[in-house]
């Protein structure tokens, strides 16, 4: 079939591409080990050029991969058998922001962080953070349901979504919830589709909640010893009645990879096993005192090895640089293996042990990069590609990496996947999280909405 032909009948010339660079930039997402084969890049403009575009797909029974900004480690922006893509990144307008009831409306294409600084235009703010904000997309965070550094205090994107507008396999438009900040009619639909993965329909109106900026905070980044001593700090930070915007574990070798290269500097003379990264509201020179204090007491009760507590902004950027340009130097200095599990908070030190073992028993040679986020549980891991090793040697080991690693997540009742998705990546071993009826549900819910499996075929489930 001549897919250029049959669309261009419909929507301008100037949004199908079909140059190999093209098929090649907007055929996969960030996961490594899978490769873009597109066969053409459709980007509307419109809605209506949208559901024109289902509308052929769904009659003829094309396959259609949603593409937006494309930062996901999942594979689930990826074409790796001749699927069309859907681009939205043409349509990346904010509708609207209302400071009396603190929503904004926008396209699926406006960044993560394009929403934050138009809240902050309004004396409003965005919560939901991660280091690929200034490329993610919003249709893609509430796709996948991101989630981020500021969990712990604000939630995943969900508790920020109020509605949605969708278009359906069918080519027809949903318009879900609204502005409505409570709608007890049913069904909630809306939430069926965060998370959905571009697998149930796509997303063209995001209308987002808003909150007040955050007060004055203050940022620490501390020297542990192990795993353990997190969860001995959030509880001194809760017990102290500290509110906790921030609190973020990165192992050694992370720091010494950052270090090496992205011009930033240690802050501790000498060397720790691990670190945490604090942000702690401060609104009056009292709480930040306070803080300080606390600090030094946890050392010298030998909670933390060492403490460090930013004097000045640029003090505070570094610290939390330090954090955020982690997995953007493991991707330029090595070729790693993601994954994004969680576990009970609770259940952290417990797991890491477990799992440090399973690795060091059945794959001894691959070298480890974790961190994540402490108060939700939330650990990413990174397995380093050895020198000399081929990548295709490499991922096929991976297969039976995440088999070993997801066995282990099993048993401390977690998950495969927190916030980057299941995808084609973490589709073999979804019956670790989710039992055979949890399963056969979702696979009906897809061909209520999709009967014809046009939409992100492949992705979660065959």
């Amino acid at each position: 079939m001549d897919y250029q032909a049959l669309f261009s009948a419909h929507i301008p010339a100037d949004s199908i591409l079909s140059r190999p660079d093209d098929l090649a930039f907007y055929g996969k997402d960030s996961a490594q080990q899978f490769k873009a084969a597109a066969s053409l890049v459709l980007m509307p403009g419109t809605v209506e050029e949208i559901k024109k575009i289902l509308a052929i797909c769904n009659q003829n029974k094309i396959a259609l991969v949603p593409s937006g900004g494309r930062t996901g480690y999942s594979g689930g922006a990826t074409a790796e058998h001749g699927e069309v893509i859907i681009s939205l990144a043409r349509l990346h307008k904010i509708k609207s922001v209302d400071v009396s009831d603190r929503t904004m409306v926008c396209e699926p294409g406006v960044t993560t962080e394009a929403v934050r600084l138009e809240a902050a235009k309004h004396g409003l703010f965005y919560p939901v953070d991660f280091a690929s904000k200034g490329s993610s997309h919003i249709a893609g965070n509430v796709a996948t349901n991101a989630g981020g550094i500021r969990v712990i205090r604000y939630g995943n994107t969900r508790d920020w979504v109020l509605g949605l507008k969708v278009i359906t396999a069918a080519g027809e438009e949903l318009a879900l919830n609204g502005a409505l900040y409570k709608n007890a009619t049913g069904y909630d639909l809306r939430n069926l589709f965060i998370g959905s993965e571009g697998t149930l329909g796509i997303i063209t109106e995001v209308t987002l909640k808003l909150t007040s900026p955050p007060k004055d905070f203050t940022t620490a980044l501390c020297g542990i010893s192990d795993a353990a001593a997190c969860l001995q700090l959030l509880r001194a930070l809760r017990s102290a009645g500290c509110t906790v915007n921030v609190i973020e574990y990165f192992e050694r070798n992370a720091l010494e990879l950052v270090v090496a290269h992205a011009g930033l500097l240690d802050p501790f003379r000498a060397a720790h096993a691990a670190y945490v990264l604090l942000e702690v509201e401060t609104e009056f020179p009292a709480q930040r005192e306070r803080f300080a204090e606390l600090m030094l007491e946890l050392v010298e009760s030998k909670v933390l090895a060492d403490a460090v507590v930013a004097e000045s902004q640029k003090q505070q950027q570094n610290l939390m640089a330090l954090r955020e340009r982690i997995s953007e130097t493991i991707g330029r200095q090595h070729v790693p293996h993601k994954n994004d599990i969680a576990v009970p908070v609770s259940s952290l030190p417990q797991f890491l042990s477990a799992f440090r073992e399973c690795l060091r028993a059945n794959f001894p040679n691959f070298e480890l990069i974790i961190f994540g986020h402490v108060g939700d549980g939330n650990l990413h891991v990174n397995i380093l590609k050895p020198k000399g090793m081929d990548e295709k040697t490499f991922f096929a080991a991976c297969d039976q990496v995440d088999t070993k690693t997801f066995e282990v997540v099993q048993k401390f009742n977690g998950t495969i996947s927190a916030e980057h998705g299941v995808g084609l990546l973490k589709k073999p071993y979804l019956h670790f999280t989710r039992s055979a009826q949890e399963i056969e549900l979702m696979k009906k819910i897809k061909r209520l909405f999709d009967p014809n499996g046009i939409l992100n075929p492949g992705k979660i489930f065959d």
